[in-house]
């Protein structure tokens, strides 16, 4: 993350409950494995 210009980087666990919306848009190629309680969203 350093080398792409990143001051700041979470890394997530990317199970199978992980999920990636962008603009409403599901981008992971797969659908999730069980129902999400907790969701990290940016806007």
């Amino acid at each position: 993350m350093l080398a792409l210009g990143a001051k700041n980087a979470m890394q997530m666990d990317g199970g199978g409950s992980s999920s990636l919306f962008i603009q409403q848009k599901n981008m992971l190629s797969y659908p999730a494995l069980r129902k999400n309680a907790v969701f990290l969203g940016f806007y």
